[in-house]
């Protein structure tokens, strides 16, 4: 190696260089969204229960599942999330209130939020961020739930016997 690059420190000037290229440019893979619902409707609960109009708590024996809410999301940013390419609050209000009425729910119960990576922040990250070059990074989000409403009184005596099929005793004699 030559003195003269070592004694005036410009090999370890490019080693340093180079690497905080490296730095900059792996990694800068990924995505991220903030979903949001602040205009729905309706109940949306991460748990298998939901309040009513009183206040009740009403366990999953005196809801009925009248369908299934499914909504699905791509997000896209660069270099660690910093320039978002779309919006990164995604309000989910509407959906909720379409699919919900669509269905004559009257709640969401179950709710997941689903974040999903792939294979090509990994290579777009370490493989091509190699090469100094910089390519968006994606994320699938999906959501689902559960959509719901309370059972009615002629659903909840449904099972019982006809009144023709009851067997009465009478102890008394």
């Amino acid at each position: 190696m030559n003195k003269y690059l070592i004694k005036n420190n410009i090999f370890p000037l490019r080693i340093f260089l180079i690497l905080i290229i490296l730095i900059i440019t792996i990694g800068c893979s990924g995505s991220r969204v903030n979903i949001i619902a602040p205009s729905v409707s309706y109940p949306v609960s991460l748990s298998p229960a939901i309040r009513d109009t009183d206040g009740r708590i009403l366990m999953e024996d005196k809801l009925e599942k009248v369908g299934s809410f499914k909504y699905k999301y791509t997000t896209k940013h660069m270099l660690w999330m910093t320039i978002a390419l779309n919006k990164t609050n995604h309000d989910i209000s509407g959906e909720l209130n379409r699919q919900i009425n669509a269905a004559g729910g009257e709640a969401v119960v179950n709710f997941t939020i689903n974040g999903i990576s792939n294979d090509w922040n990994y290579w777009s990250s370490s493989v091509i961020g190699l090469f100094g070059l910089v390519f968006p990074g994606y994320a699938k989000f999906e959501t689902e739930g559960d959509i719901v409403r309370r059972k009615s009184l002629f659903s909840e005596i449904e099972g019982l016997p006809l009144s023709g099929q009851v067997e009465i005793k009478d102890d008394s004699v």
